[in-house]
């Protein structure tokens, strides 16, 4: 529906009105925005001056599945180009983003497993001394449990984040989240 909303939007700003004439061409003269009253499609009735007929074209909404599926592949795409950056030290930055990215894309649908292999995947890219990076992965593997609400994983996947070497912003988010998960891992009445 938000989709449908939004292509509305789009066409009366690119100054189509319902029973209006949108454009005029040799082909197709006239376009007028309206719904298909058998089937309650969105689209268009098109006139095309050539056959002198008007022809309803209904609009193509992507589904959430062709939308998520859109963003990966996108995503991929990234880390394709990723692996052609001359400058290893941004090469690896590139890639590691990349790679968190597709798992931020699954993560965000709800797959959780999906997007912490993934996440996993990202960790072939920095050196082992590149604790940064490798504890950035980690946190975000520990923040996937989170949201799945598998409490005594994502303790032990904060626990893992400590011992790499947290920096930075990770440091305190880390630590408050090492915390809730504790709490919450906890059965009521333990305390």
């Amino acid at each position: 529906m938000t989709n449908k909303l939004t292509l509305l939007a789009t066409l009366l700003f690119a100054g189509v009105a319902f029973g209006e004439p949108a454009a005029v061409g040799p082909k197709q003269t006239v376009a007028i925005v309206n719904q298909a009253a058998d089937a309650g499609a969105l689209g268009a009735y098109v006139y095309y001056a050539d056959t002198a007929n008007f022809v309803f074209r209904e609009f193509h909404l992507p589904s959430e599945d062709e939308a998520l599926a859109e963003r990966i592949r996108k995503a991929k795409v990234k880390l394709a180009a990723a692996s052609s950056v001359d400058d290893p030290a941004q090469r690896i930055n590139a890639q590691v983003a990349a790679q968190l990215e597709v798992g931020h894309v699954l993560l965000s649908a709800g797959d959780f497993e999906r997007a912490r292999v993934e996440y996993q995947e990202a960790f072939q890219y920095p050196a082992r001394d590149q604790l940064e990076w490798r504890s950035t992965i980690q946190v975000h593997i520990a923040d996937s449990y989170m949201k799945e609400k598998k409490y005594p994983e994502a303790v032990a996947a904060y626990e893992k984040a400590q011992k790499i070497g947290l920096y930075g912003w990770r440091i305190e988010h880390a630590a408050t989240k090492l915390q809730e998960a504790r709490e919450l891992a906890s059965p009521p009445g333990s305390k």
